[in-house]
């Protein structure tokens, strides 16, 4: 029987520790974690290993070479990309034979725990244990002697039996792990349509003016209103909020200059080309901080409310325009 170690890995959170070593590599008691996995695996006869190696791999080519010194045969695999254990079993599918068992070489395991392990094969198993603090591991649920699921890191402790990354497999794996490539490649596609969905809706929602560009109470609705300049009514375009004179007027969406100065009955204006067909107008404002052809973010600081142009005194009035035709802010106001 063949066994296939799991010593790719960097170990990143051990810091300081595998900063020139692989995490298998650290010693404990004189000696590297990975050695006794290896002299377990002898001890019960299991003497054809295959390395998978990846993370400062010749530190373990160099302690270890072919094996001999240790009683064992060793084949290197080197996995280029540490993408997990099944990638890692992947990797070193063309060097075994049906059953063959997997450890990870960073735990520390003893001859007992191998003969476990070797107890459950040839039948596909995983070697379980206890913790006191399940939810940092792979937790395990379990129906009678069968497999049920293994949750990782799970918010909620499920039960205190965890995955101890020690399998007994054969090659049927191989076709479950090509077919979860080929689901995870279709997924794939369909993620990445959804990131360019996502992307071209979060591009369109930038451009939306949800903001209020001053905060106050509205003296006049979008629609029909009384005139304040003659009996009758008349269509009002936008909101007039009340905000003192020289309360600075804000960009609620970020978009290109295209008026700033005075513009018709609205005395002092800026407009803000957002795209999308989308414009927005301020006007009655004292005067700006913006000129034409100015690209400002959201939050800009674009004018100061003011009563120039055809008023009743100091508020601002707000627009905006879909395809040049007026629309009611409040259906853009989130915030």
């Amino acid at each position: 029987m063949k066994a296939v170690i799991l010593a790719a890995g960097e170990g990143a959170r051990m810091g300081p520790f595998t900063a020139s070593v692989p995490k298998v590599m650290i010693p404990v008691g004189n000696r590297p974690l990975l050695e006794y996995v290896v002299q377990a695996l002898a001890e019960n006869g299991v003497r054809d290993l295959i390395f998978v190696v990846g993370y400062r791999r010749e530190r373990i080519q160099s302690h270890f070479q072919d094996g001999k010194a240790f009683g064992t045969h060793i084949t290197y695999v080197t996995q280029t990309k540490q993408l997990g254990t099944a990638h890692g079993i992947w990797e070193a599918r063309g060097h075994l034979e049906d059953p063959f068992i997997v450890l990870n070489g960073s735990n520390m395991v003893d001859g007992r725990f191998v003969e476990d392990l070797l107890a459950a094969a040839p039948k596909p198993a995983v070697l379980i244990t206890q913790s006191e603090r399940p939810q940092s591991y792979g937790v395990v649920t379990v129906h009678g002697k069968e497999l049920v699921a293994i949750t990782e890191k799970p918010a909620e402790v499920i039960s205190n039996l965890i995955n101890t990354g020690a399998y007994a497999l054969d090659s049927r794996i191989f076709d479950e792990l090509e077919r979860l490539a080929e689901s995870v490649a279709e997924q794939g596609e369909s993620l990445k349509a959804l990131d360019r969905l996502v992307a071209r809706a979060g591009k369109a929602l930038a451009a939306l003016p949800s903001r209020w560009p001053v905060r106050g109470a509205v003296n006049s609705e979008f629609g029909m209103r009384q005139s304040p300049w003659a009996q009758g009514t008349e269509f009002h375009s936008g909101l007039d909020i009340r905000s003192q004179h020289g309360t600075p007027v804000r960009a609620p969406a970020g978009g290109t200059v295209t008026v700033a100065g005075t513009y018709q009955e609205y005395g002092i204006t800026v407009i803000l080309d957002h795209g999308q067909d989308i414009k927005s107008v301020y006007g009655h404002l004292s005067k700006t901080s913006v000129k034409l052809g100015d690209r400002i973010e959201r939050g800009t600081v674009i004018g100061w409310s003011g009563n120039t142009g055809r008023s009743t005194g100091a508020h601002l009035h707000y627009e905006i325009l879909v395809k040049g035709q007026a629309v009611n802010p409040r259906a853009y106001l989130w915030d």
